[in-house]
């Protein structure tokens, strides 16, 4: 059942990105954030018919979808990242939350990418590495004590006993089906972990997925 909404919450000063926007997590943050009346609700996309699907659930649930913007991204192309946050810095300008939420998890089988990369580590970590690093300067001058503003990354407690193996990032020696994912959650983290230097942090929360459990990490700035 969705999630109710307390219609008194404003978001109609914040400008926001939401990654993986199209599908679970991410799918029902879009429909709850549209619902807050932000003044931009920007969702970066590979897939254009789930995005327009998307804008279809929102419409029949809030019919707050006016201020939702469809962008074109695709985190397994590095160069598609840095276009879309060139258009972003230019054409906006402007930013309050990125919320850094897609995430792949492939089956039993090494896929590279567009740049030779595996996919799960240029998605879950890689990709949304050089997103952040491409737009903090943007975020930094938006906000202010009054509207402070926020990057969060949504990511999994199977981070909790992975290990980064820095000579098979690209997996060209075998290994087990869960340790890539641990080690692109855990250096995703550790990414976190060096932001909160120059940022306050907070752990929103965890949720049961029918995945496994999934923790919220938010940088407040």
């Amino acid at each position: 059942m969705p999630v109710k909404l307390n219609n008194n919450y404003d978001l109609s000063k914040n400008v926001i990105i939401l990654t993986g926007a199209t599908d679970g997590i991410g799918k029902e943050m879009t429909r709850i954030l549209a619902g807050f009346n932000p003044k931009r609700l920007v969702l970066p996309v590979r897939n254009q018919e789930k995005a327009n699907d998307v804008l279809e659930y929102i419409k029949s649930s809030n019919r707050h979808a006016k201020n939702v913007e469809i962008w074109e991204m695709d985190l397994a192309d590095l160069q598609s990242v840095k276009n879309f946050a060139n258009k972003f810095i230019k054409e906006v300008g402007e930013l309050h939350m990125l919320l850094n939420n897609a995430g792949v998890m492939s089956s039993n089988q090494v896929i590279k990418t567009k740049d030779n990369l595996e996919i799960q580590f240029q998605v879950n970590h890689l990709a949304p590495f050089l997103l952040t690093s491409l737009l903090l300067d943007t975020i930094k001058k938006s906000v202010s004590a009054e509207l402070p503003g926020k990057i969060a990354f949504t990511s999994s407690s199977v981070h909790f006993n992975g290990e980064i193996d820095f000579d098979n990032l690209n997996l060209e020696k075998h290994s087990s089906y869960w340790n890539p994912v641990k080690g692109t959650l855990l250096t995703m983290l550790n990414f976190h972990n060096a932001l909160c230097n120059h940022c306050t942090s907070l752990v929103q929360g965890i949720l049961n997925l029918k995945i496994y459990s999934t923790i919220f990490l938010t940088i407040h700035f």
